[in-house]
């Protein structure tokens, strides 16, 4: 199942990953930074892979921030910090994105208050926003508690979207018999 999905994604957004890399290396060559940010929970490890990488350029600036990981425990994270939209606008200023930047967002389902404000705020100061995630998983979303106010998915915000085509349960790989597994 992990590498038919892999496939699907390599397959299937191979234009969109191309346009992201000319975005980024646009950006590079004007001297601009590019940002990785994982807004909320296991989302986190996204912008944490890309930390201190042998050979990595010092334009590239991982986001991470203790208050939406999961390194304080969960309960507080998925179930209060990401859900308060001010927080991304303290995450995004003093990670000092302008205009020009490029914001590179993983989120497996993309709707949460923080995700959405931090990208509408990159948006409104100019940095191009690209998003990895699944509407699949956003538009299969109905609580309101977890949803942003303007009830927006990251990829209807995001300049360039990469589907990731996580699936909206959540599970890859499943059992029978059981409800919620993984194997």
């Amino acid at each position: 199942m992990l590498i038919s999905l892999s496939e699907k994604v390599r397959d299937s957004q191979a234009e969109k990953i191309e346009e992201s890399a000319d975005i980024i290396v646009d950006a590079i060559q004007n001297d601009k930074m590019v940002f990785f940010w994982g807004p909320g929970g296991h989302s986190s490890i996204f912008a944490e892979d890309v930390l201190y990488r042998e050979g990595e350029l010092a334009c590239i600036n991982p986001i991470i921030d203790a208050n939406i990981s999961l390194s304080h425990g969960a309960l507080k994270e998925i179930n209060y910090f990401e859900r308060i939209p001010e927080i991304a606008e303290a995450i995004i200023k003093t990670n000092r994105v302008s205009a020009g930047d490029v914001v590179v967002i993983g989120s497996a389902y993309g709707v949460n208050p923080v995700c959405i404000a931090g990208a509408l705020l990159c948006k409104e100061l100019g940095a191009k926003v690209i998003a990895v995630t699944s509407h699949a998983f956003s538009d299969a979303l109905d609580n309101d508690d977890t949803r942003h106010e303007q009830k927006l998915g990251l990829y209807e915000i995001a300049d360039v979207y990469i589907n990731s085509f996580s699936p909206s349960d959540d599970l890859v790989l499943k059992r029978e018999g059981f409800k919620n597994s993984v194997l």
